[in-house]
């Protein structure tokens, strides 16, 4: 992971509902 001021600001952007996305579409790509 990077630590930088760019991975810090698309943190930012990042809402919840995002990060949940995220998870799901791993979790398919998992199963």
């Amino acid at each position: 992971m990077k630590t930088g001021p760019e991975w810090t600001m698309r943190r930012e952007m990042m809402s919840p509902r995002y990060t949940t996305h995220w998870d799901e579409l791993l979790t398919v790509y998992a199963s």
